[in-house]
């Protein structure tokens, strides 16, 4: 199969690699969309501490089950699923306190387990343990469903600081923040160039994609106050 593998800082090469096979506590998917997030660019130009070459990159998911482990249920060949970026451990203070986000055994797609700019990808077992698959809705595509980790981050914010509907400014600026994160991969034009090399086919890349959406919407749902995030907004667009 086809896949990007990150090799040293500036040594990212599409090749054919040999095609996993589901354990039977794992997940197999066919990749339909794998968002190019910020970090991807930062790993790409200077590595990364909790990566060790050579690996698959690629942490923003969302594909179809294709291989079900012997011991796996709840799951089934055609499942449409979204996987979790960063992969808690489920045993430590954080988290059976209920905060796993913080969990200091984190793991993570495409760091520590190979992730998802390749044709396949598996989900391993302890991303099942801590229920860290989602079922994507009817008419949520791939490429939305993609970008579900950056968008939790953003609406995770909202919720710290009790963001409430009258609060345009601040929602304004928590979102402009990610979308700007989704963006800096796109400019530097390392999720295109994955995405083509991979699928054998120029398009526009999933952050590209679902960005442009988001912004999209942001514009026809509500005026523009504030002129710093406006600009911000209009960057990104």
């Amino acid at each position: 199969m086809r896949a990007a593998t990150f090799h040293a800082p500036g040594d990212l090469r599409v090749t054919d690699i040999d095609e996993p096979t589901a354990g039977p506590r794992e997940l197999k998917l066919r990749m339909h969309a794998t968002a190019t997030c910020g970090t991807d660019a930062k790993i790409y130009k200077h590595g990364h501490p909790r990566l060790e070459p050579p690996q698959v990159i690629g942490h923003e998911l969302a594909g179809e089950v294709v291989e079900v482990g012997s011991e796996v249920t709840g799951h089934q060949v055609g499942d449409r699923l979204q996987v979790i970026a960063a992969v808690p451990c489920g045993e430590c203070w954080a988290c059976t306190s209920g905060a796993m986000t913080v969990c200091p055994n984190q793991t993570s797609m495409g760091y520590q387990y190979p992730g998802g700019f390749a044709e396949y990808m598996i989900v391993p077992e302890q991303v099942l343990k801590v229920d860290g698959v989602n079922p994507i809705p009817e008419g949520v595509s791939y490429a939305e469903a993609s970008v579900t980790e950056p968008l939790a981050c953003a609406l995770n914010a909202q919720e710290l600081v009790h963001v409430g509907k009258d609060d345009v400014d601040i929602e304004y600026r928590v979102l402009a923040a990610c979308l700007e994160r989704m963006n800096y991969a796109e400019e530097d034009g390392l999720g295109s160039e994955i995405e083509a090399a991979i699928q054998g086919r120029p398009e526009r890349s999933v952050a590209s994609m679902g960005q442009a959406k988001c912004v999209d919407q942001l514009l026809a749902h509500r005026p523009i106050t504030d002129v710093e995030n406006a600009t911000a907004l209009e960057r990104i667009a």
